[in-house]
């Protein structure tokens, strides 16, 4: 009994393990295309701020940034500033996406961790090893009990079926 307990544990364990280790692989070669767009994003924001002379943090998503105040005026320069807020939202999105597949792929990779127990055992098989309370003694009387007051019902039941029976006839 306890060997097919632990190999029904080790199995279960060899299947967790192998799904989150799947996971956690898929998870981080999304990671890995987060990064190579976040650097595509980082090498664009470059060369636009070098066009256009803008290198304040004009991002709209970013917090507490109340503080910018343009420093130039012309189409050129209000379109560097669209540019440039685009490409800076769209990198702080991919930045904050990476972070949580980082973070996931991470969870993945602990839960392959084979400290804990996968099964909960309550009371190990021993032979005639003591017993962990007097359930079994109880279960036995109580079905007994339970047996014998359903039989006497059911006898009971069937002479009054009887009787019923021998009084409607003629």
């Amino acid at each position: 009994m306890n060997e097919a307990i632990n190999r029904t544990e080790f199995l279960i364990r060899k299947l967790y393990a192998n799904i989150n280790k799947q996971l956690a692989v898929a998870i981080e070669t999304r990671k890995d295309s987060l990064d190579h767009e976040l650097n595509t994003y980082t090498d664009s924001l470059i060369q636009c701020r070098v066009s256009y002379g803008i290198y304040d943090l004009i991002g709209p998503g970013r917090k507490n940034n109340g503080s910018f105040v343009p420093k130039g005026s012309g189409l050129a320069y209000a379109e560097g500033l669209e540019v440039i807020q685009n490409i800076e939202e769209m990198k702080d999105r991919l930045a904050i996406d990476r972070a949580r597949y980082h973070t996931l792929a991470n969870e993945f990779k602990t839960a392959t961790f084979e400290g804990f127990p996968m099964l909960h055992v309550v009371q190990w098989a021993t032979p005639n090893g003591p017993k962990a309370g007097p359930f079994r003694t109880i279960g036995v009387i109580t079905a007994f009990a339970l047996a014998l007051v359903f039989g006497l019902i059911l006898a009971v039941l069937i002479e009054i079926m009887k009787a019923n029976k021998d009084r409607i006839k003629p």
